[in-house]
């Protein structure tokens, strides 16, 4: 188990949730706006994350014996959080979760930078190569063709086609005649009008 705990195993273990994550989320944001979603998801945390806390025999408001730079660090890094949250869900929402995924993957970039700025930490010749490829294969997702690219499924051409059913009706009546299903762009069986 501490082996688990100090290898590589939480974070690939992350990166796999994060992924059905945002794929959920991809499905979730086509019924609901980015901020309820945002705020679902927090009020679920807070039911999960409580009842942990107390079977832990961890003190819910032991807050106030932390020192007031850790307070700011706690209150900022939250703040920062709920912004990059909602943002990622509007990314979600608008690019869909492939490319808001690809994009967002590139955190760890300015995450170092923020790290050089706040506490000095280096930056070596293999971050800056390993930036460099995150920020290439970024900016190949952002490039791909547009007709590649859809918010949605329902979005895509292919979905739209395949889930219209085309009425046909006389106008002296209003019943109708005959239906035409188009189940792909490229299969149209009309049926005869008569």
């Amino acid at each position: 188990m501490n082996f688990i705990l100090k290898s590589a195993t939480l974070p690939i273990l992350a990166a796999i949730c994060w992924g059905v994550v945002y794929a959920l989320h991809h499905l979730a944001l086509e019924k609901i706006s980015p901020l309820k979603l945002l705020l679902y998801g927090g009020i679920l945390d807070v039911v999960i994350i409580i009842p942990i806390l107390l079977i832990k025999g961890e003190s819910i408001l032991s807050i106030t014996a932390l020192e007031s730079k850790s307070l700011v660090y706690i209150a900022a890094s939250m703040l920062v959080a709920l912004v990059a949250n909602i943002l990622i869900l509007y990314s979600i929402k608008n690019l869909g979760a492939n490319t808001a995924a690809v994009l967002e993957i590139s955190y760890p970039v300015f995450t170092a930078i923020v790290l050089f700025l706040l506490i000095g930490e280096k930056l070596d010749t293999r971050f800056l190569a390993g930036a460099c490829l995150i920020l290439i294969g970024a900016s190949l997702v952002v490039t791909r063709s547009p007709e590649t690219t859809y918010a949605s499924v329902e979005s895509s051409p292919e979905h739209k086609l395949a889930s219209k059913t085309v009425h046909l009706t006389e106008r002296s009546e209003s019943k109708p005649i005959s239906t035409v299903s188009l189940q792909s762009p490229k299969q149209v069986d009309p049926e005869p009008l008569i």
